[in-house]
C-alpha cells in the first residue's frame, strides 16, 4: 500500500466535506458505498469524525491522506492497522513536522 497523496487544510468545513466524500463517494462500478472510518479505538462513524473535527483547537490542522492498494495484494487487516497509526495524535505531530506546519496537541 502507497500513499499517493497527503495534503492538509486548517479550514474545519473543508475537511469535513473531505470526509463526507470519502465515506460516501461511488465504488468502481459507481454504486453507492459507505465505506468504514477507523481511529485508534477501531472502527468509527461520520458523526465521530465530524466531533474530532468540532473538539480540535482553533488552528488545528486537518490531514487528508489517499492510499492506493494493489487489488491483488489488498490486505484488509493491515490496511485498518495502518489507518489506526495514520490517525493517532502522535502520527499527526510527525506528518506536521514533514510538512513544516504546526499541529495541535
Amino acid at each position: 500500500m502507497a500513499v499517493i497523496k497527503l495534503n492538509y487544510t486548517k479550514n474545519r468545513q473543508k475537511a469535513k466535506a473531505s470526509l463526507r466524500y470519502m465515506v460516501h463517494r461511488l465504488g468502481r462500478e459507481a454504486q453507492r458505498l459507505t465505506r468504514t472510518l477507523f481511529a485508534e479505538s477501531g472502527e468509527v462513524d461520520k458523526r465521530a469524525g465530524y466531533e474530532l473535527m468540532d473538539k480540535a483547537f482553533r488552528g488545528s490542522v486537518f490531514f487528508r491522506m489517499i492510499f492506493t492498494p494493489d487489488p491483488a495484494r489488498e490486505d484488509s487487516a493491515s490496511a485498518r492497522t495502518l489507518c489506526r497509526r495514520g490517525g493517532s495524535p502522535r502520527a499527526g505531530r510527525s506528518l506536521a513536522r514533514k510538512s513544516k506546519v504546526t499541529a495541535s496537541p
